[in-house]
């Protein structure tokens, strides 16, 4: 049996031209997000939107005061952040199989 593809859910507000950050590319046609990850396979790099309800709790300002402490770029203590994160969910993951 073929696998189908994901339901095609498109980003809000997504118009001509679409743009990915920090990837470089510019789509002149309404993509969904699941044609764009075929086509982005660079990720060495990201964006970072903090959303409005989390705003007031300071998070990349306080970052940057651990960063600082620590003689650490923002980068550095973000890509830590990530992999932490990561590893949580790898061991949370094989604990449920």
């Amino acid at each position: 049996m073929q696998s189908q593809r994901p339901r095609c859910t498109y980003h809000a507000g997504s118009s001509p031209p679409l743009s990915v950050p920090g990837v470089g590319l510019t789509f002149s046609k309404r993509m969904c997000f699941n044609e764009i990850m075929e086509i982005t396979t660079d990720f060495t790099r990201i964006s970072i939107y903090v959303p409005k309800n989390k705003q007031s709790e300071h998070p990349l300002e306080r970052l940057y005061a651990i960063a600082k402490k620590r003689d650490r770029s923002l980068n550095y203590m973000i890509v830590q952040a990530v992999l932490a994160y990561v590893e949580r969910e790898e061991k949370k993951e094989k604990k449920r199989t």
